[in-house]
């Protein structure tokens, strides 16, 4: 028989990252006018589907998932300004003599 993995470490950095200041994805920013309402029904009935043929794994996978999102789009953004390229100032000349 396989030993399973201790689950502590995991439960522990979940429990961490779910008071970290991190932001996270709040499902009340929708936009009506792109909205796929039977998409998201038979989606929302996947979901149910897959929590209700194992709830503790399923429930535990959805909420690590959620919880890891927070640090994957806060390394995103910072990746993202990192390599944003720098506005150009639509006033400035450079062919003009800097006073």
């Amino acid at each position: 028989r396989a030993i399973p993995p201790d689950p502590r470490p995991t439960f522990l950095k979940n429990g961490k990252l779910q008071v970290s200041t991190h932001l996270y994805f709040s499902f009340k920013q929708t936009d009506s006018k792109k909205s796929r309402t039977f998409q998201l029904l038979v989606g929302t009935l996947l979901l149910f589907i897959l929590v209700a043929s194992l709830p503790e794994v399923m429930l535990f996978l959805i909420f690590s998932v959620y919880i890891s999102s927070g640090p994957v789009f806060a390394l995103y953004r910072r990746i993202k300004k990192i390599f944003k390229t720098p506005a150009i100032n639509p006033n400035h000349n450079p062919s003009s003599p800097s006073k």
